[in-house]
């Protein structure tokens, strides 16, 4: 069979959205582009967004959504939420290159391609699409050479074969008309045209892929209602919630009345072209006389078993074309992380791990917007990515998964949404253990409020027996199989690497304020008379040496559980001292 030859597509008609750049945009698109270059799942939390939007703050604009009370669920999103109205507000100021770096590419492109000054920006990305759909275009007559065969045996085998493929499969032809083919209902029979599959995959699918791929990232109940098998009808809201689309002028003109909308395709459908056009057709033929009861049941008879093949293999193409757009996201977030953990996250931590303040809170945020744009821009594509997997079809159930970056979807969307602010409290809790460690061994704040400590240069001995130690499951009691030497200005450089050179300063003499250290007690000698003081090694090489001043034992502040603590021997102080790694 010959199938129409490959089509030119121009790239505007692939990009995500219909519109150009010169049409405008309203508000509440803004809006929801926004949301769904964030986290398409804010879109129940909506209201808490426009009301951001409108100059309250997120914290009281979600305590007025929840009754006054923030649920875990809500408190989860907010970082999200104050992005959106930072990414909300780009768009609307048309400052597309930030919107590029703060979204990254792919997803600036999909979400915001209409946006003005996104033309040559998004060129790349518009080509893509244009590959994508071009290899696409390839594969027609395979594809309906499949579908019409996998079709055709489904209906005969249900006893149901009741629509028609040109030039594959056609039980009743028109005698008077052979572009159509009989359709049989109770009391009468319409006349329909023919399904050309080949024409329906180039006409009504392969144009809609690059929309295809801007849901998949942006907005995947949109490519749900796409896919969707009932396919969504005008004027009915179906059990999942998707509302009517708008009717179009054609529609209205033939209909007439908004009652008979219904007979028609949602404009999210995919295929809604070749069906609508056929459904005027009988409309215009039978508008005089009553229509038949079941003409409803046209679409689902003549071309849903249609639709659940083709839905599927083009479904397919869109996550082979998202997941190649988005290869290169895992490196690019894994040298973000690096480059932010090895150059920023360090300053920020000692600047203020060692405050009297909780670690978390609201304060934390214009400290870690940088690193929402750097790191979390293509962490969160990746979040979104795997999080949609299910409604379109790549989860490995419903349909075959795409990896990314080796990894399937679920892993992906099981990341945290909140890195930075996890890393950044994670690095201020490890130097916080350092820093009291440190104090508890001997170092002491400096004077006047100015930061660093101050710490003793001799080592202290922790006993053999039972310690606390911190693990990854908390804290736990181990027996020491001998002494560990601990010099307490260790801890302090640990706590302030790599700017412990400022920060840690070690005391050279010994002061009796500071615990842990012995203090002096000076020789009693006698005042009778007797031998001479204790010769040199030259001259009296074998004279006895004086006793040694009397042992006592240092006052230990050990940050660990209430320890045994043995007399020991004064041999104890000449067991070699084990430094702390690193």
């Amino acid at each position: 069979m010959r199938y129409p030859a490959l089509i030119s597509i121009p790239p505007l008609l692939l990009l995500a959205t219909s519109s150009t750049p010169s049409q405008a945009i309203s508000n509440d698109e803004l809006i929801d582009l926004a949301i769904g270059a964030v986290n398409p799942d804010l879109r129940p939390a909506r209201p808490v967004v426009v009301c951001a939007i409108g100059g309250t703050a997120v914290e009281t604009c979600a305590k007025n959504a929840a009754n006054g009370q923030i649920n875990d669920k809500m408190g989860s999103l907010m970082a999200d939420i104050s992005y959106t109205v930072y990414i909300y507000e780009l768009a609307k100021s048309g400052n597309f290159p930030k919107l590029v770096s703060s979204l990254g590419l792919t997803v600036a492109c999909a979400a915001f391609g209409q946006v003005p000054g996104s033309g040559i920006v998004c060129n790349t990305y518009a080509g893509a699409i244009v590959n994508f759909s071009a290899a696409a275009i390839n594969k027609t007559g395979s594809i309906a050479k499949d579908v019409g065969a996998t079709v055709v045996n489904n209906l005969i085998g249900a006893g149901a074969a009741v629509t028609c493929f040109t030039g594959i499969y056609c039980p009743d032809s028109d005698k008077d008309d052979p572009a159509k083919f009989n359709y049989h209902y109770p009391g009468g029979k319409l006349s329909i045209t023919k399904f050309d599959i080949a024409a329906v995959w180039q006409n009504d699918y392969v144009p809609r892929l690059g929309e295809g791929v801007a849901a998949r990232l942006t907005d995947p109940d949109h490519l749900a209602r796409m896919i969707a098998v009932p396919q969504p009808r005008l004027g009915v809201t179906t059990s999942s919630g998707w509302g009517p689309a708008p009717s179009s002028p054609l529609i209205e003109a033939v209909v007439g009345q908004a009652a008979t909308a219904s007979y028609f395709l949602s404009g999210d459908a995919l295929g809604s072209g070749t069906v609508n056009q056929r459904v005027s057709e009988l409309l215009a033929v039978h508008k005089v006389s009553p229509l038949p009861a079941n003409l409803l049941d046209v679409n689902a008879q003549t071309f849903e078993p249609l639709a659940k093949e083709l839905n599927k293999r083009w479904v397919q193409e869109v996550n082979r074309a998202a997941g190649e757009l988005l290869a290169d996201y895992p490196a690019k977030l894994q040298a973000a992380q690096q480059s932010w953990r090895t150059d920023t996250l360090p300053k920020l931590a000692i600047d203020h791990f060692d405050w009297a303040i909780p670690h978390f809170g609201k304060w934390q945020e214009p400290l870690l917007q940088g690193c929402r744009e750097t790191v979390e821009a293509p962490l969160r594509t990746l979040i979104n990515w795997g999080a949609g997997a299910g409604r379109a079809h790549d989860d490995g159930y419903s349909g075959p998964a795409t990896l990314v970056g080796g990894k399937a979807p679920a892993y992906w969307a099981a990341q945290s949404r909140n890195w930075c602010g996890n890393a950044f409290n994670q690095e201020l809790a490890g130097r916080r253990q350092s820093f009291d460690a440190a104090i508890s061994w001997g170092c002491v704040r400096r004077k006047n409020g100015e930061k660093g400590l101050d710490c003793p240069a001799q080592p202290k001995t922790v006993p053999a027996g039972p310690k606390v130690v911190m693990t990854p499951d908390g804290p736990q009691v181990v027996q020491a199989q001998s002494s560990i030497g601990v010099i307490p200005v260790d801890l302090c450089r640990e706590a302030y690497a790599p700017f412990d050179s400022k920060y840690c300063r070690v005391i050279a003499t010994r002061q009796p304020t500071l615990p842990g250290f012995l203090k002096k007690i000076p020789i009693q000698r006698s005042t009778q008379p007797g031998p001479s003081p204790a010769p040199t090694s030259t001259s009296r090489p074998n004279a006895s040496p004086p006793e040694p001043p009397p042992y006592l034992q240092p006052v230990r502040r050990l940050p660990t559980a209430p320890q045994p603590s043995p007399t020991p021997s004064p041999e104890a102080t000449l067991l070699p001292v084990i430094r702390r790694p690193g």
